[in-house]
């Protein structure tokens, strides 16, 4: 089974390089599934962010390994928050991003073990925020 695995997967890569045009299209049409649902939208967002925070140090690891919440718990949390008439489909639809309430710059963690990283990326330290406003916040500071 394993041997096969491997045989694959060595396929499924020849294949890739010798289509980059057709891998390219089916990567771009899969993409677009997946950020056309609220969940798939705010799974990229979280998944980029952290990526952004740790570079390297985060590895391939998902972002729901990191910390102690899963995408459903993240989507209560700020579905709880929505104000002045905020959806999933204004979030999706990028005019509502997430918002750190204690900035991530003013931490300082290198690593996902660091305290410092589980609070940042604590559900209490997260909230909606529209997109024009977020964007205002962070031209000020």
């Amino acid at each position: 089974m394993k041997n096969n695995y491997k045989k694959d997967l060595l396929n499924h890569k020849y294949w890739d390089k010798m289509h980059p045009k057709a891998r390219q299209l089916i990567q771009q049409r899969y993409n677009k599934k997946r950020l056309s649902t609220p969940e798939g939208k705010l799974n990229r967002a979280m998944s980029v962010s952290m990526w952004q925070c740790l570079g390297p140090n985060k590895s391939t690891k998902s972002w729901k390994t990191l910390v102690n919440y899963t995408l459903l718990d993240l989507k209560k949390h700020l579905e709880s928050q929505f104000y002045n008439g905020m959806t999933w489909d204004s979030f999706k639809n990028n005019k509502v991003h997430i918002h750190h309430i204690k900035e991530k710059h003013t931490f300082k963690f290198k690593t996902t073990n660091d305290p410092e990283f589980k609070e940042c990326w604590a559900l209490s330290n997260l909230r909606p925020m529209w997109r024009k406003d977020h964007i205002k916040l962070h031209s000020m500071t």
